[in-house]
């Protein structure tokens, strides 16, 4: 039988196979994708081991008024693994619900910085670390006020914590939650992104603007009062 005879004798055994020759090529696809999904998966659980031993219980405070605002987040982070963690921080924004009913789809999609209310640094100040980092077996206890003009209630935020593993790999954890490795958008969403964050700081700071020809000591561009 040759290539010719395809036409006459499109499913001959002689050309394609024989049934347990199909079958057995497909149990092999399907063994490698099995195997390929549990090497996922244990790569995925090898990798959230130690941020699933970062633990941080929170109690939330509300004033005690008609609305029920919330006042303030405090609590502890607790690092239960071998391994320091850095960049650590406390996060209070809007849940998706709270987003939708205050911001814009504009802003959602390409202003997601409006949406925190707090990012609290867990910064050892007596030490002046600027890193963030808490060792293995450390408390880091937070106390954190909501904006006077935040106007939320307790079940209208998500409280966060996010910090960078050993691996350096940057991780949130909700409150209530198991930890997610945390996920940039596209190329052309990050750069709008960042440069509308930049504009909005603009005009939050109108007081401090970039000098074209600082004095001589100075990095270029360095920000000065007017």
């Amino acid at each position: 039988m040759n290539w010719g005879d395809l036409a006459h004798y499109p499913f001959h055994a002689d050309v394609w196979g024989d049934a347990a020759t199909w079958v057995g090529a497909l149990m092999t696809g399907v063994a490698s994708l099995i195997a390929a999904n549990v090497y996922r998966t244990n790569s995925k659980d090898k990798r959230r081991e130690q941020s699933s031993l970062i633990t941080f219980p929170s109690h939330y405070t509300s004033a005690m008024d008609e609305d029920f605002f919330l006042t303030s987040v405090r609590g502890r982070v607790h690092n239960h693994s071998s391994a320091l963690i850095t960049h650590a921080a406390i996060v209070i924004e809007m849940t998706n619900r709270a987003a939708r009913k205050r911001l814009s789809r504009f802003d959602r999609w390409l202003r997601p910085h409006k949406k925190t209310i707090v990012y609290h640094h867990l910064r050892d100040e007596e030490n002046r670390d600027i890193t963030d980092t808490i060792l293995p077996g450390e408390d880091r206890r937070y106390y954190v006020e909501m904006p006077d003009d935040a106007g939320l209630c307790a079940e209208e935020v998500v409280v966060k914590l996010t910090f960078m593993d050993a691996n350096a790999v940057e991780w949130e954890r909700p409150m209530q939650g198991a930890p997610v490795e945390s996920k940039l958008p596209g190329k052309i969403r990050t750069k709008l992104i960042t440069w509308l964050q930049w504009r909005d700081w603009e005009k939050a700071n109108p007081e401090i603007e970039e000098t074209s020809d600082p004095p001589e000591g100075e990095d270029p561009n360095a920000p000065t009062s007017k």
